[in-house]
């Protein structure tokens, strides 16, 4: 084969795994992104549960409706 042969071949190549590289890229943000704001809520109501209090607004969760058992009935 001759080095202009050996040259587009590479070329070539470079191009597909550029192209397969920026089509992932694009696919896996997307799929990130809509991960993230399917959890994020999930996540949230985690931490203000774990916090005592709201993370937005700072207020206090009332404990007065529960007892050791769970919800008073």
């Amino acid at each position: 084969m001759s080095n202009i042969v050996l040259g587009w071949l590479l070329i070539s190549w470079v191009l597909v795994l550029l192209f397969g590289f920026c089509w992932g890229r694009k696919w896996g943000k997307a799929e990130g992104e809509r991960l993230g704001l399917a959890t994020a809520p999930l996540v949230w109501r985690q931490a203000s549960l774990e916090a005592g209090k709201c993370l937005f607004c700072g207020a206090v969760a009332s404990t007065e409706h529960f007892s050791r058992k769970g919800i008073k009935g």
